[in-house]
């Protein structure tokens, strides 16, 4: 067991290998004295550092001596950034999938070297926050410091709870701080929908057996996610079916693409594991880089607000509106949560009803002239 850097801490297990930690005041006259008089030299700090336990004895004997804490350092147990390690190198974090890891990861620097105090740039940072001093409105704090950018704030909200949880199960924390985080709404739709006029004009514009044309095709009949485009390759296909590792969550998914498509494929000369591959004929490096191709092909067509993730809420509300069930959704889109999939059927039965609900009036009543009914509300 290694030393801790705490003043007047030191270690000293037992004769059996224990590990045993106490407290050594400078002056023990300060003190209270036991019961036979005498002023203790140590005093047993129980638990381990890094503990509540621990910490609230720490903190009580500093008082009880008027000593003054020594400032934890990045890195000192107990402190905000000592638990992003002990986490990153827990088996729960090394068991998400890669590109999760890496999120987490990034956040978690991020954070642990903002100032404590935002009017003291140049003062502790938030890796030396103290375990025992983090309560609700602390967590909320480090959400809210990017609460400009909602999408970066709710990627904090989401690590802090995963991080919270965590450190509870190992007693470094009590109760529950992280209950106070609830993701920011934003104001926007994300992603912008792809029409079916966008949809033609892409393929319009794009000659067929390119890689953009090939791309385009993947992603509107598979409806993968654009990480798993860069990965899937012919020896996942067996006829109309594809069989993959889904990247997101580490899961066995199958798609289905129509016969066409299915023939077209086997037209096509394959020569690589994947699909995709660069103008030098290499996989394409990341899902971001892939992403950026995708959008880049949009561009050239005259897309430049489409995206790859576009084309795949497109293609659920598209499903959505020809009468798919949210049981069918989830699986068609590998999603984990059916309350994804509610989401496009609830818009579907919207346009649906609207459309009905409109067809029932009767403009030639309201404007005294007789008016052609194109749409029965009963033929909807």
């Amino acid at each position: 067991m290694g030393r801790v850097e705490l003043k007047y801490v030191v270690y000293d297990p037992s004769r059996h290998g224990t590990p045993r930690w106490y407290f050594r005041p400078p002056n023990p006259q300060d003190g209270t004295p036991d019961e036979k008089g005498n002023y203790p030299k140590k005093l047993r700090l129980p638990g381990e550092p890094g503990t509540v336990r621990f910490s609230q004895a720490y903190t009580g004997f500093m008082e009880q001596y008027h000593l003054t804490p020594s400032e934890p350092q990045n890195g000192a147990p107990g402190t905000l950034q000592s638990l992003f390690k002990t986490y990153q190198n827990s088996p729960e974090f090394k068991a998400l999938a890669p590109a999760t890891q890496a999120q987490r990861r990034r956040v978690m620097n991020v954070i642990q070297d903002e100032p404590l105090k935002l009017k003291e740039p140049g003062g502790k940072k938030l890796g030396q926050l103290p375990l025992n001093r983090i309560d609700e409105q602390q967590l909320l704090a480090i959400r809210d410091r990017k609460s400009d950018f909602p999408e970066a704030a709710n990627h904090r909200s989401k690590m802090l709870r995963k991080l919270m949880e965590f450190a509870r199960e190992r007693k470094l924390i009590e109760g529950e701080p992280e209950r106070a985080l609830k993701n920011i709404r934003r104001q926007t739709e994300g992603h912008h929908i792809w029409t079916i006029d966008e949809i033609q004009k892409y393929f319009a514009f794009h000659p067929h057996g390119s890689t953009a044309w090939l791309a385009g095709m993947l992603l509107l009949t598979t409806q993968i996610r654009v990480g798993d485009l860069r990965r899937i390759g012919p020896q996942h296909r067996r006829g109309t079916e594809i069989r993959f590792q889904v990247g997101k969550g580490r899961k066995m998914a199958s798609v289905f693409i129509p016969a066409f498509f299915a023939a077209q494929l086997d037209a096509m000369r394959h020569t690589h594991l994947t699909y995709m591959v660069t103008e030098f004929g290499k996989p394409f490096a990341s899902d971001k880089a892939m992403s950026a191709r995708v959008s880049q092909w949009a561009t050239q067509s005259g897309l430049p607000h489409c995206t790859a993730h576009g084309i795949r809420k497109a293609k659920a509300s598209i499903a959505a509106e020809k009468g798919a069930t949210e049981h069918e959704l989830k699986a068609m889109f590998t999603w984990n949560k059916l309350e994804t999939a509610a989401i496009y059927t609830r818009n579907a039965e919207q346009i649906r009803l609207a459309r009905q609900g409109a067809a029932r009036i009767d403009w030639g009543e309201i404007l005294g002239t007789e008016c052609p009914t194109f749409v029965k509300a009963e033929d909807i």
